[in-house]
């Protein structure tokens, strides 16, 4: 969702605990430089320094998150080989899907009209974007840069979630629904590590076989 300009090669070989450390801090308020906190309509709301998202603002984002998610995921599964970026596929398409849902409902039934706004837009297009480079690539190629895509993306969707989305929330159970939803993340997470494992030339791996198998990394 929000990973575009990260090195998804800097990432190769961290623990899962130590992703999202990393995200955490990229995340994290600091010092209030190059800020501008505006929550207006048509504005960014994701200040790094001050959380200042309205409560329909965060639903706008949520929901071009997730169904961010779902369309990038939806766009490759078809076209992938190895069983766990499969699986990675699946269950962020099953997961998004359901985390979509009930932000919806929750719009509707707390009254909370979504306000789209420069991050909802920019997540969309962000998608849009990958898609549209995923559509070039094949074979190993199109797996590797499926799984950088969703470790970065993850990492950082955990960090934002944690740090500027769920302080901006307001709602009390907009707010519990984007706590609601970070397991979910870590386990996406999770298996995107196991997936960049799995297939070939991930971190300097070797070759693997189109059943998830891993063999053991060359020596670097």
């Amino acid at each position: 969702m929000f990973a575009s300009e990260w090195s998804a090669r800097g990432l190769c070989g961290l623990t899962v605990a130590g992703a999202i450390a990393y995200g955490l801090a990229v995340a994290r308020p600091s010092d209030a430089q190059n800020t501008s906190p505006t929550s207006a309509q048509g504005q960014q709301c994701l200040n790094p320094a001050l959380a200042v998202c309205s409560d329909g603002q965060v639903i706008a984002i949520l929901q071009a998150a997730n169904q961010g998610e779902i369309d990038v995921a939806q766009s490759v599964i078809d076209r992938l080989q190895n069983k766990n970026v499969q699986l990675l596929a699946q269950t962020i398409i099953d997961d998004h899907t359901k985390a979509l849902d009930q932000v919806d409902q929750l719009s509707s039934s707390a009254g909370i009209e979504p306000v789209e706004n420069d991050n909802s837009e920019e997540l969309a297009e962000s998608a849009d974007t990958t898609i549209a480079s995923l559509e070039k690539e094949s074979g190993d190629k199109l797996e590797k840069s499926y799984v950088a895509h969703e470790l970065l993306d993850h990492i950082q969707t955990i960090g934002v979630g944690d740090h500027l989305l769920g302080p901006s929330a307001k709602n009390a159970q907009l707010k519990a629904t984007i706590q609601a939803l970070r397991p979910t993340l870590v386990k996406h997470l999770q298996l995107a590590s196991q997936a960049q494992t799995a297939i070939s030339g991930a971190c300097g791996g070797t070759s693997t076989q189109a059943d998830g198998g891993t063999q053991s990394p060359s020596g670097g």
